[in-house]
């Protein structure tokens, strides 16, 4: 595919005109496909799976979809939006395929 070109700020200190480019990299789609089975696989965890670890799926999750967490954290009596938005955010910076990859392995070592 065609490379994408974005002026360049002024922040950057690059001459007028100059412009940055960016590749699209393809997603390797066995990872793809793998994460997907793997999400229909986590509905089906045990009850018994902790809440750590459900966490952890979500910030995973949450991720390799979204990328990194833009959001606002969320207040203090908001626990449980608190307890997502800090997994999410534990994988800030981390590539979409990575995040995936991780989840497809925390899953299947949470089926056992």
């Amino acid at each position: 595919s065609k490379p994408r070109e974005r002026s360049a700020s002024h922040s950057h200190n690059r001459p007028p005109g100059c412009a940055i480019v960016e590749r699209c990299i393809p997603l390797d789609m066995g990872i793809l496909e793998d994460f997907e089975t793997a999400a229909v696989e986590a509905k089906g965890l045990p009850d018994s799976t902790s809440n750590d670890d459900k966490l952890v799926l979500y910030g995973l999750f949450k991720q390799a979809k979204e990328g990194d967490c833009t959001t606002s954290r969320p207040g203090m009596f908001d626990m449980t939006g608190k307890a997502k938005w800090d997994a999410w955010d534990k994988n800030k910076g981390m590539d979409k395929e990575a995040a995936m990859k991780g989840y497809v392995d925390k899953v299947a070592a949470l089926k056992g």
